[in-house]
């Protein structure tokens, strides 16, 4: 069993460099939200 300790309002990204925010850790599900993209160019 592998525990991740994955901080809320972390941001991962994808191949194609797309962030999705963690908005919910319950158990082994992770919630992601995807901020739409011109709120990315403007970070």
């Amino acid at each position: 069993m592998v525990v991740i300790d994955i901080p809320l309002g972390a941001v991962a990204y994808d191949k194609s460099g797309i962030g999705y925010r963690v908005v919910e850790v319950f158990d082994d599900v992770v919630t992601l939200e995807k901020p739409d993209r011109a709120r990315l160019k403007a970070n």
